[in-house]
């Protein structure tokens, strides 16, 4: 984690305390975390080789550390804002064509019987 030496100054406004309290914040879980490195500038960090191939089909996504020491590691960066870099982190981690509450839909009325309609012997 990146440690900002900055701190504001006693009397200083809460929107600069914000954004200095902001430099260190990461984001996601382990599996695929963000952090700010410059202004307008993300890491972010995966052990997941399907979220790395993700980030490598990128436009504006480069490597910039992989890992050496055996274990599955690799850090991008990329340009942008923190709140896409969030939602970036949010819809990498979604599972795809999940339902939507957890449940499926009953079935419709036409499909609620189990029997066809077509005659079973056609002559």
């Amino acid at each position: 984690m990146i440690v900002s030496k900055l701190k504001p100054r006693e009397g200083s406004s809460p929107l600069l305390k914000r954004a200095l309290r902001n430099d260190t914040e990461t984001y996601g879980p382990p599996e695929l975390c963000a952090w700010r490195v410059a202004p307008g500038v993300f890491w972010f960090q995966t052990r997941r080789p399907d979220i790395a191939e993700k980030f490598r089909h990128r436009r504006n996504a480069r490597l910039v550390a992989c890992s050496v020491g055996g274990a599955y590691l690799r850090i991008f960066e990329e340009s942008m804002e923190p709140k896409r870099a969030r939602s970036l982190v949010r819809r990498f981690l979604t599972v795809p064509n999940k339902p939507f509450f957890g449940r499926k839909r009953p079935l419709s009325r036409r499909n609620r019987g189990a029997t066809s309609r077509q005659p079973e012997n056609v002559t």
